[in-house]
C-alpha cells in the first residue's frame, strides 16, 4: 500500500486511516468508509488488468485508488517515455505527410526532424504540467485553504493523463489522424479533470480554469517555437 498517512475512499473521496483490519495472519476484512459506509477500496482485491480497464474507462474511483491507495507506480515513468517517443513519431509522420501533400502516412527512417519533434513535445508537456501544478497549488492554498498539497500525486496524475496520447498510434495504420488526435485530447482533458478532482477539490469551475490556462500556455509555447523555426 501507499506510504500515506491516510487513504481515500474510492466512492466519496473521504480520508480514512486504513483500508483493512487485520485480525490474524490469515484473517482480515476490508474497512468501510466512515462517511459513505461503503468499502473504502475494493481495488485492493483486484488484479492490475481490472484496474487498468477501469482507468481506460476514466472511472474516478480507479484514479483515487492509483493515486492515493497504491504504491505500484514505477511503470508510469517508462510508460510516459514510451508515450513521448510514440506520440512524437506520429506527429512527425503526420507533418511530413502534410508537407508532401500525401493522403496516406509514409514511414520514414529516423532523421533529425524526429528528434526536434521529441524536444517540442517534451517542452509542451512540461509547460502544461508546470502550469497545471501552479494553478493546482494556488487553488489548494489560496482558494480552498487546504493544509496538504501533494505535488507527487499531481505529477502521477499528469503522467497518467499524458499517456492518453497513445490513442493517436492507430492513425499510422488507419489514417484519420485528426479523429484520433481529437479523441486523445478529449480523454487527456477528462483525465486531467479527474486528477484535479482527486488531488485538489471537486470544483469543476476551478478544474476547467486550471486546464484551460495550462492548455493556453502549451498552445502559446508551441506556436512560439514554430515561429522561431526551431521545430519546423
Amino acid at each position: 500500500m501507499a506510504k500515506n498517512n491516510f487513504y481515500l475512499c474510492i466512492h466519496c473521496g473521504a480520508r480514512n486511516e486504513a483500508l483493512f483490519r487485520v485480525f490474524t495472519k490469515s484473517a482480515l476484512t476490508l474497512q468501510t468508509c466512515d462517511d459513505c459506509n461503503m468499502i473504502i477500496d475494493k481495488y485492493v482485491e483486484y488484479d492490475f488488468t481490472t484496474i487498468f480497464i477501469d482507468i481506460l474507462l476514466l472511472k474516478l474511483s480507479a484514479y483515487r485508488h492509483v493515486l492515493y491507495n497504491s504504491n505500484s507506480k514505477s511503470y508510469l515513468s517508462r510508460l510516459v517515455a514510451l508515450t513521448l517517443l510514440s506520440f512524437s513519431y506520429v506527429e512527425w509522420v503526420h507533418q511530413k505527410g502534410k508537407k508532401e501533400h500525401r493522403s496516406e502516412p509514409i514511414f520514414y527512417e529516423l532523421e533529425w526532424g524526429y528528434y526536434l519533434i521529441i524536444g517540442q513535445e517534451f517542452i509542451k508537456a512540461a509547460l502544461f504540467s508546470l502550469t497545471f501544478l501552479l494553478f493546482g497549488f494556488i487553488s489548494s492554498k489560496l482558494i480552498m485553504q487546504q493544509e496538504l498539497f501533494s505535488c507527487k500525486h499531481m505529477l502521477h496524475g499528469m503522467a497518467m493523463s499524458y499517456c492518453w496520447n497513445l490513442v493517436t498510434i492507430p492513425s499510422l495504420v488507419w489514417n484519420h489522424y485528426s479523429t484520433y488526435h481529437i479523441l486523445s485530447q478529449i480523454a487527456l482533458l477528462i483525465s486531467c479533470n479527474h486528477t484535479f478532482h482527486v488531488c485538489i477539490c471537486p470544483s469543476y469551475m476551478l478544474s476547467i480554469i486550471t486546464i484551460v490556462c495550462a492548455w493556453v500556455v502549451q498552445w502559446s509555447a508551441a506556436h512560439g517555437l514554430q515561429r522561431m523555426h526551431l521545430f519546423s
